[in-house]
């Protein structure tokens, strides 16, 4: 028996329940408090669209973006959230069948769809009908599923196993850090890194936000810094869910442009995460 079913702010726990039930375990982005939070950076409201069979299951979380102008009231484009968030699905023909439900719900009402492709999830499994499919970027995935000396080893350039050790010689330390004041200071170098590359403030993230994220998503999310006796050199903000760590916001002090902090911190956090 096929059952459609829409999730969004309103009735969210169910979406988690169905999720527990089925022992389904998905990257953030198709986290609702992550999507909520989301949601309202574009000024949107998501949902999660969920085709589900006896066996299988296909799922689906975008922002709808509604228009303002009178007119056109009721009429919205969807996109993904800031991330990968294409859909999800156990078995080729329920995503086909999936796909068809899904068009068939909302091209009443659908202007345009944009949609980033997860790199795992939609590796094989892409939308097909009325959609144009785009290479747009690359993007760097580590196996964690390695070890780390095989990561280490096969996946890090020399320069990079170079710096890591140099300045782990040097006494320089990474550490994952819950502390308030953490926070704070990672905000405030996050803000003066994107001012020292004149980043367009489109690619800013709200203060406000970012604590929100950190507040909301408990222990699927952490923040890790570099640091050497009093003073902090790097911060980068990592979610971690469904098996999945990515790396999300990233920090440096200008004050010390030579020091390789990130190189270091991101090494680190690889081997945290093996």
């Amino acid at each position: 028996m096929n059952n459609i079913k829409i999730y969004n702010k309103f009735n969210f726990d169910g979406y988690i329940k169905l999720l527990t039930d089925l022992n389904i375990h998905l990257d953030i982005y198709y986290n609702p408090q992550f999507l909520e939070i989301d949601a309202r950076i574009q000024n949107g409201e998501y949902e999660i669209f969920v085709f589900k069979t006896d066996e299988f299951i296909f799922i689906y979380p975008y922002i709808k973006l509604f228009f303002r102008e009178q007119k056109f009231k009721g009429y919205f484009d969807i996109t993904s959230p800031y991330g990968y968030s294409g859909p999800y699905s156990t078995n080729k023909s329920v995503f086909d069948a999936g796909e068809e439900a899904f068009l068939e719900y909302i091209s009443p009402n659908c202007i345009t769809e944009f949609v980033r492709y997860h790199f795992l999830y939609n590796e094989k499994l892409k939308f097909s009908r009325d959609i144009v499919n785009l290479k747009n970027r690359t993007i760097v995935n580590l196996d964690l599923n390695l070890t780390w000396e095989q990561i280490w080893t096969k996946e890090f350039s020399g320069t990079n196993r170079n710096l890591t050790r140099k300045l782990e010689k040097e006494n320089y330390a990474f550490l994952v850090t819950d502390k308030k004041e953490d926070l704070d200071c990672f905000i405030e170098m996050y803000y003066s890194t994107m001012n020292n590359v004149a980043a367009d403030s489109f690619y800013y993230f709200d203060k406000e936000t970012i604590r929100e994220l950190f507040s909301s998503l408990g222990n699927k999310i952490f923040l890790a810094k570099v640091q050497k006796d009093s003073i902090v050199y790097s911060y980068s903000l990592f979610f971690i869910s469904g098996g999945v760590a990515t790396y999300y916001l990233s920090a440096r002090n200008i004050e010390y442009p030579k020091v390789p902090a990130t190189n270091f911190l991101l090494a680190k956090a690889t081997k945290f995460f093996t």
